[in-house]
């Protein structure tokens, strides 16, 4: 697997975006990207927002 990526609407009728959620990292593991706003309620359901955060600015591009 190389990446993650979150789906949603685009910005004209009929179109989409995606966003990379999580991305290969320099040694060839996933590390976090960009979380989209929408995803933050996952913290509800105990996804660790700050783990994610911190370990942007370790593996991130």
């Amino acid at each position: 697997m190389t990446e993650i990526v979150a789906i949603s609407r685009g910005d004209q009728p009929g179109t989409f975006a995606s966003t990379r959620v999580f991305t290969t990292g320099p040694d060839g593991q996933l590390v976090p990207d960009v979380l989209p706003d929408e995803y933050h309620s996952l913290a509800r359901r105990r996804f660790d927002l700050a783990a994610y955060a911190a370990a942007q600015s370790v593996g991130g591009r």
